[in-house]
């Protein structure tokens, strides 16, 4: 059995930006076997969704894939966001700690880039969660309501964005879209993600 990291649903009420969510993470975390957090909505899982983009006025470009795999709801869909479940093994020293590290770890599996500076620009966002995470609390959907993203900003530009690659997949596309050119089957979180984007 998987445990993971989550919060009770109810103490992100309050939550505007991702300082608000490093200090609900911080003090409320708990862990649960991944089974029951699936379908328990009292609890959401953390999700860190690594978001690389380069929004400079001339450019405005974004990293995306096409999805594949065993979850259906999201298969063939177009995501822009790289990352998953914070998997622990209690006891957790430091909750924010746990989740910086599940993020560089699903970046480093789904990931080749080209020799760009990945893991401090994942760090800068850590350190910066006020500017550079943004909260992802959607309520519409059942999968919504049992997790949370922590959208994590990082800045790429474009010339480096060109050089990253898929590892081990050669079944997924992966594309430098513009900013201004909207993928049709968009997954909602990144639909959420480039609208906050476009608006920074």
């Amino acid at each position: 059995m998987t445990d993971i990291l989550c919060v009770p649903s109810h103490t992100l009420s309050n939550v505007q930006n991702g300082a608000d969510l490093k200090e609900v993470i911080s003090n409320n975390y708990t862990v649960l076997e991944r089974n029951r957090a699936e379908t328990d909505e009292n609890y959401r899982q953390i999700i860190p969704y690594v978001v690389f983009y380069d929004n400079r006025p001339t450019r405005g470009s974004y990293l995306v894939y096409r999805r594949s795999g065993s979850e259906s709801r999201l298969h063939q869909h177009w995501s822009m966001g790289f990352g998953g479940h914070v998997d622990v093994k209690p006891p957790i020293q430091d909750p924010w700690k746990e989740t910086y590290i599940a993020a560089l770890r699903e970046v480093d599996e789904e990931l080749c880039c080209g020799g760009f500076g990945v893991r401090s620009t994942i760090r800068h966002a850590f350190d910066n969660p006020a500017e550079k995470i943004i909260p992802i609390i959607l309520h519409d959907t059942p999968v919504d309501r049992v997790h949370v993203g922590l959208g994590i900003l990082c800045f790429v530009p474009i010339e480096d964005l060109l050089g990253f690659s898929l590892r081990g997949d050669e079944g997924r596309d992966l594309e430098v879209r513009s900013a201004y050119v909207e993928a049709p089957n968009f997954e909602s979180w990144s639909w959420y993600m480039m609208r906050s984007i476009l608006w920074l």
